[in-house]
């Protein structure tokens, strides 16, 4: 995966821009390496920087990530699901209140 290099971001800032990876894998990953996360990336071994690269991908494909969140919503409007008919309709999914506060939701799905 390509990370944006700055010389003054930190490689748990630049990880955290990644869909699909948070906090949790970047402590993972930190742990098995020996990465100090508060270092910028200039001063980071260029090694131990492409191995946490390729453990970062088996991780992560902010591709397929995407896709799979999508067929899971189009599997539960296609089945007819109560979750599918609310993303259908541009509806809040998780039970919340629709009578004053669904605009935002009704903006992003227009």
């Amino acid at each position: 995966m390509k990370i944006k290099n700055s010389n003054l971001l930190k490689l748990s800032a630049s990880y955290n821009k990644i869909y699909g990876v948070k906090q949790m894998t970047n402590t993972l990953l930190q742990k098995k390496y020996g990465v100090n996360s508060k270092l910028p990336l200039e001063f980071i071994n260029r090694k131990v920087y492409n191995n946490v690269d390729f453990s970062l991908n088996k991780y992560a494909n902010s591709i397929k990530l995407n896709q799979e969140v999508r067929n899971n919503i189009n599997f539960l409007k296609n089945i007819k699901n109560y979750k599918g008919f609310r993303h259908k309709n541009s509806l809040p999914v998780r039970g919340q209140r629709t009578r004053t506060n669904a605009k935002t939701v009704k903006k992003r799905y227009k």
